[in-house]
């Protein structure tokens, strides 16, 4: 055909633009302006409130409080009990596993979840959702800088801690400690016979969370150990102590270095046998047993060692930093009566009203304030 050339190259591949921003501008009612899809790391880092996005996804219905979220009914499968933990986790964003199906993932599988998507196949329509759960595009979104949640501090692990228990000796094998704890009026022969604490091993390595600061428990002075009991009556942890008396610079009593003892106490074999079982079969009195609570672990001692071995003696409890908890009062068998002795300062009122707050209703609860002599 006269008057026709061949279109080249370069003009059809410029008719092809024309054509796709001539579509681009009539599907955006005559606007060609191109935008960039959100990025989805800006929207995990803005969707990082864990009780806002649940909310938002219809989640938070019979929701259960946990450390950093909540436990929720799995929107991976069908539930009547809440098994799916949603939390923020070490990096800043929302993670979530369900302990019922195994499921879990990032905030965008939850979003998926919840809107009945497949994160693969849907990818681009859940991050539009998570967009718009986070206020719009994000086009230009700037997260803002977040800490990282420090990781939850739990005991030592227990095979450590039990090794170290084995490994301990009578208290009355260390001449020392025998007659420091003479001086403050704790008789070392009860304390052994009824296996309330026991010194350190004379030989072996120590568990690396046995130190404070640059030294161990042993080049620290902290000779004595005290058992730490979970309200399962489980060992869970030691309490290192300072028996020696006067004046020092040295914390007197020390815990498991980067470790944590909140919920744990110190307790008798009575205490623990109530706390495990209940009150035993062979109790004949009218009278459910007494349970006497000692603040600090020198009034535990001097409590523990003043009754004799009659089998009706009061089961004996010690209290120390973070000890106090619901479930260890949940364990404390109804009716007992409760004896309260705290020392007359503020921690020994948070104690006393901790205490007498659980077990309302539950026990009859006596306060005895004042701290116990020890010579």
């Amino acid at each position: 055909m006269t008057g026709l050339s061949a279109p080249t190259p370069d003009s059809e591949n410029a008719r092809r633009y024309e054509r796709r921003a001539f579509s681009s501008a009539a599907v955006f009612g005559g606007m060609a302006e191109t935008k960039l899809a959100p990025d989805p790391k800006a929207i995990k880092s803005a969707l990082a409130d864990p009780e806002r996005v649940l909310g938002l996804l219809g989640l938070l219905d019979g929701a259960k409080r946990q450390a950093h979220g909540f436990v929720v009914l799995c929107p991976w499968h069908s539930e009547r009990t809440p098994s799916c933990s949603v939390k923020l986790a070490s990096d800043g964003t929302i993670a979530a596993h369900c302990f019922g199906c195994g499921v879990g993932g990032d905030v965008l599988s939850l979003v998926a979840a919840a809107r009945g998507l497949d994160t693969r196949r849907d990818f681009g329509r859940v991050v539009e959702i998570a967009a718009d759960l986070a206020g719009g595009s994000l086009d230009g979104y700037r997260p803002p800088v977040r800490r990282a949640v420090p990781a939850l501090r739990l005991p030592p692990p227990v095979e450590s801690v039990g090794a170290l228990w084995a490994a301990a000796r009578p208290v009355t094998d260390d001449p020392d400690l025998a007659r420091q704890l003479l001086g403050r009026c704790l008789d070392p022969a009860i304390i052994e016979d009824r296996d309330l604490a026991r010194c350190l091993p004379s030989s072996g390595t120590l568990p690396k969370w046995a130190r404070s600061g640059s030294q161990t428990w042993g080049e620290s002075g902290h000779g004595l150990l005290l058992p730490l009991w979970n309200p399962e009556g489980s060992l869970c942890s030691v309490h290192a102590r300072l028996v020696e008396s006067g004046q020092t610079e040295r914390a007197k009593g020390l815990f498991p270095a980067s470790h944590s003892a909140k919920g744990l106490f110190l307790a008798d074999s009575f205490a623990l046998l109530l706390i495990r079982s209940g009150v035993p079969k062979w109790w004949r009195q009218s009278e459910p047993p007494s349970v006497i609570i000692a603040e600090g672990a020198p009034d535990f001692l001097t409590v523990a060692t003043h009754y004799g071995c009659t089998e009706y003696a009061p089961a004996v409890l010690g209290v120390v930093s973070g000890s106090w908890s619901d479930e260890l009062a949940a364990r404390i068998p109804t009716e007992c009566r409760v004896v309260v002795r705290v020392h007359r300062d503020e921690a020994g009122e948070k104690y006393r009203d901790a205490i007498c707050r659980s077990l309302s209703g539950r026990c009859r609860v006596f306060v005895e304030a004042g701290e116990v002599s020890h010579g």
